[in-house]
């Protein structure tokens, strides 16, 4: 299991931080399952559901720069010839330019969801894509992130449909074992089926490119147990930005939560598992990672082995493999929390959203709040008085490396 391959030595490092906190928070009804993406200054988040498990097809809007929120909705009565998303949670979503991107989800209205549907920023519509062949069965919490021009998806929780050509663990469950919003009940016939029906983790990495899904095959005869809940980031070289890194954190798999980081190598067509030094993050469910600069993943919060939510902020230099947590010079600093937003928007690391307070299944607290670092300081600094390497990293030292990724 990915989690063997972990080592808990904190490595002293000269990277510091501080966080700040708006003075205002969002002005709208807290969602958990929601999903986000970034276009410009602003960061969009899609979907959800409330406290009282409400779902939402509202999109909402914050603009880093100016620190204000704004929220799209369905236009009222809504006339049949206007395209909006169905209510969902757990949800994929991504951009390309203008337009973000939304796959699947969970809806209590007609279960698992494998739509793909595009709004462009700039004329404030919604558009449904064709289904096509190839595309990726239903499924929720998977996660999306684009690069290289493209779409990468990855993973999920979803009905089993014929036989999966990915290695899977299926069981005939209501859910994934991960309580949270999808434990909604079984209103509408649609989710009383697939309720009956059996179910699958996702190791599964698609493409999406000029109006088609490709599965992506793997050259390696090792490759991420199937899950969902995880964690994503992709990353391009300056010398060439067709050639995508897509990295994979933690999530939950048939076993339990893992911590396990892996990387799917687009050029070479090929996943390995990434040894690192240093104190990993724990294992982990709905964790957020984002990529910053060519070489830092920038990774906090998520919801842990006992259910207890974590604070704690990790980034991993590429180019040494060196899992680094900083010091946090501030007072302020976000919550524990899981199902929140990671994202940069140009050299502003914001976190916001997300739930905690565990208990019977659902978390009680949902968090407005919207926390920023700055982007300069997780770049600058590293690894200092560097202790001899640990036994994992030794037994590999005659193994090439190519951006902090094992080749052997």
């Amino acid at each position: 299991m990915g989690n063997q391959q972990a080592s808990a030595q904190s490595l002293p490092n000269d990277i510091e931080v501080a966080w700040t906190k708006d003075k205002s928070e969002c002005p709208f009804q807290p969602l958990e399952g929601q999903t986000s993406t970034v276009i410009g200054s602003k960061i969009y988040l899609f979907g959800g559901v409330s406290a009282d498990m409400a779902e939402s097809d509202s999109l909402y809007i914050y603009d880093v720069i100016s620190k204000e929120w704004s929220r799209k909705d369905r236009p009222a009565g809504g006339s049949g010839d206007v395209t909006w998303p169905l209510a969902r949670s757990g949800a994929a979503m991504s951009s390309l330019g203008d337009h973000l991107y939304v796959f699947g989800g969970l809806s209590q209205l007609s279960g698992w969801l494998d739509d793909l549907l595009t709004y462009d920023t700039v004329r404030a519509v919604w558009s449904a894509l064709p289904a096509t062949s190839g595309r990726p069965s239903p499924r929720d919490k998977a996660t999306m992130s684009a690069a290289g021009g493209k779409l990468w998806l990855f993973g999920g929780f979803c009905p089993k449909i014929g036989e999966p050509e990915c290695d899977v663990t299926p069981e005939v469950i209501a859910d994934d074992g991960d309580d949270s919003y999808e434990d909604i009940g079984d209103d509408g016939d649609v989710r009383r089926a697939q309720n009956a029906m059996t179910f699958a983790w996702s190791n599964e990495l698609f493409c999406y490119h000029e109006g088609a899904w490709t599965k992506m095959g793997n050259k390696s005869d090792s490759s991420p147990t199937p899950r969902c809940a995880h964690a994503m980031a992709t990353t391009t070289t300056s010398a060439n930005t067709e050639s995508v890194m897509v990295y994979v954190l933690g999530g939950r798999d048939p076993e339990g939560r893992q911590k396990d980081l892996w990387c799917y190598d687009t050029a070479l067509g090929k996943w390995t598992l990434v040894y690192c030094n240093g104190e990993h993050p724990a294992p982990a469910s709905y964790l957020d990672m984002v990529a910053h600069g060519h070489n830092r993943l920038v990774a906090f919060g998520g919801r842990g082995v006992d259910e207890k939510h974590l604070d704690k902020l990790h980034v991993l230099d590429l180019d040494t493999c060196n899992w680094m947590q900083p010091t946090v010079t501030s007072v302020i600093k976000p919550p524990a929390m899981g199902m929140h937003h990671v994202c940069v928007v140009d050299d502003v690391i914001v976190v916001l959203g997300g739930s905690s307070g565990f208990r019977d299944g659902f978390c009680s607290v949902f968090h407005r709040a919207v926390y920023h670092l700055n982007g300069a300081d997780v770049l600058r600094g590293g690894v200092v008085d560097l202790p001899e390497e640990t036994p994992e990293v030794e037994a590999k030292e005659e193994a090439a490396t190519t951006n902090g990724v094992m080749t052997s």
